[in-house]
Protein backbone atom coordinates (compact mmCIF):
# COMPACT_ATOMS: atom_id res chain seq x y z
CA UNK A 1 0.00 0.00 0.00
CA UNK A 2 1.21 3.59 -1.01
CA UNK A 3 0.24 5.88 1.52
CA UNK A 4 -0.06 9.46 0.08
CA UNK A 5 1.76 12.42 1.89
CA UNK A 6 -1.02 14.92 2.71
CA UNK A 7 0.19 18.33 1.36
CA UNK A 8 0.44 21.13 3.50
CA UNK A 9 -1.32 24.17 3.05
CA UNK A 10 -4.69 25.54 1.39
CA UNK A 11 -5.81 23.36 -0.97
CA UNK A 12 -6.38 24.35 -4.69
CA UNK A 13 -9.84 25.29 -6.06
CA UNK A 14 -9.24 25.99 -9.89
CA UNK A 15 -11.08 28.99 -9.77
CA UNK A 16 -8.76 31.34 -8.49
CA UNK A 17 -8.41 34.63 -10.53
CA UNK A 18 -5.84 36.64 -12.08
CA UNK A 19 -4.69 40.11 -11.08
CA UNK A 20 -6.43 41.67 -13.97
CA UNK A 21 -9.45 39.77 -12.97
CA UNK A 22 -10.23 41.07 -9.75
CA UNK A 23 -8.93 44.71 -10.87
CA UNK A 24 -11.88 44.61 -13.41
CA UNK A 25 -14.11 43.14 -10.57
CA UNK A 26 -13.26 45.85 -8.23
CA UNK A 27 -13.63 48.53 -10.61
CA UNK A 28 -17.40 47.14 -11.60
CA UNK A 29 -18.59 47.24 -7.90
CA UNK A 30 -16.84 50.54 -7.67
CA UNK A 31 -18.62 51.85 -10.50
CA UNK A 32 -22.12 50.86 -9.19
CA UNK A 33 -23.22 53.39 -6.69
CA UNK A 34 -26.50 52.44 -4.74
CA UNK A 35 -27.88 55.50 -2.92
CA UNK A 36 -31.42 55.36 -1.11
CA UNK A 37 -33.29 58.76 -0.54
CA UNK A 38 -36.61 59.15 1.20
CA UNK A 39 -38.57 62.04 -0.12
CA UNK A 40 -42.21 62.72 0.40
CA UNK A 41 -44.97 61.95 -2.65
CA UNK A 42 -44.73 65.64 -2.81
CA UNK A 43 -41.97 65.74 -3.88
CA UNK A 44 -42.29 62.51 -6.15
CA UNK A 45 -45.20 63.65 -8.06
CA UNK A 46 -42.84 66.80 -8.96
CA UNK A 47 -39.76 64.33 -10.17
CA UNK A 48 -42.33 62.41 -12.16
CA UNK A 49 -43.68 65.47 -13.34
CA UNK A 50 -40.18 66.94 -14.46
CA UNK A 51 -39.65 63.73 -16.41
CA UNK A 52 -42.65 63.46 -17.97
CA UNK A 53 -42.30 67.31 -18.89
CA UNK A 54 -38.72 66.75 -20.39
CA UNK A 55 -36.42 64.51 -22.53
CA UNK A 56 -35.13 62.85 -19.73
CA UNK A 57 -35.09 59.77 -17.20
CA UNK A 58 -36.13 59.64 -13.19
CA UNK A 59 -32.37 59.00 -12.65
CA UNK A 60 -30.98 61.56 -14.26
CA UNK A 61 -33.03 63.82 -12.73
CA UNK A 62 -32.30 62.99 -9.22
CA UNK A 63 -28.32 62.53 -10.12
CA UNK A 64 -28.70 66.58 -11.05
CA UNK A 65 -30.48 66.93 -7.89
CA UNK A 66 -27.39 65.51 -6.27
CA UNK A 67 -24.75 66.95 -8.37
CA UNK A 68 -26.15 70.14 -7.40
CA UNK A 69 -26.77 69.96 -3.66
CA UNK A 70 -23.16 69.11 -3.46
CA UNK A 71 -22.18 72.59 -4.56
Amino acid sequence: MTAEIKKRGRPKTGAALTNSQKQAAYRSRKDQINLSVMISTHEKDILDKLVKNGNTTLSDVISTMIRLAAY
